[in-house]
């Protein structure tokens, strides 16, 4: 909350800064105030139309409460303006798959896995979407590159996340676990 009150002062001090509208919308959403991220996050975008960070946040938080399709242009306006930002193109695929296109959802995995190979949150996501394809030789594939990728990154929490999902995931094509189990672990972005 105190990050929320500094921001809420730049904001006061200088209301044309969209800087400072991007800040406070992305802090509101951290707390969880999604509608009010939302007012600041597009006043930023009023004051700066091609400002990709306020896009890219502002569409996350659209998807992150269910507004996938509402999200999908500010993330296509905001690789308009950063094509090779890869946390761009993971965070689109995120939008593409709530929204069900599958496809398209893979395609933006890959882009930003070729644009940053050890990105091991876009190998869970792209093995995610695998498994919504009924591609499991892939999506297992695509899991243990996100396993290797977070040890070489030393981020030992979410590869042991990917880890656990590629465990479930293997236990339900084993027919151990009921359909669907392995779809649940971690929140990507």
């Amino acid at each position: 909350p105190e990050a929320v009150e500094q921001f809420r002062s730049a904001v006061s001090n200088r209301p044309e800064f969209s800087a400072a509208e991007d800040n406070l919308g992305t802090a509101l959403a951290n707390l969880g105030d999604n509608e009010e991220a939302i007012q600041h996050l597009e006043r930023a975008l009023q004051i700066e139309p091609d400002f990709a960070g306020a896009h890219n946040n502002l569409g996350i938080v659209l998807t992150n409460r269910g507004d996938a399709a509402k999200a999908i242009p500010h993330f296509q306006q905001a690789i308009a303006q950063r094509p090779d930002a890869a946390d761009l193109r993971n965070n689109y695929g995120n939008a593409l798959r709530r929204a069900g296109r599958i496809q398209d959802a893979i395609d933006e995995y890959q882009k930003a896995l070729r644009l940053q190979p050890d990105f091991a949150q876009a190998s869970l996501n792209l093995a995610r979407a695998f498994r919504l394809a009924k591609r499991p030789d892939d999506a297992i594939s695509a899991a243990e590159k996100g396993v290797e990728s977070a040890h070489r990154s030393g981020n030992d929490e979410l590869a042991g996340q990917i880890a656990g999902w590629l465990v479930q995931y293997r236990a339900e094509l084993q027919g151990v676990i009921p359909p669907g189990s392995s779809n649940a672990p971690p929140n990507a972005h």
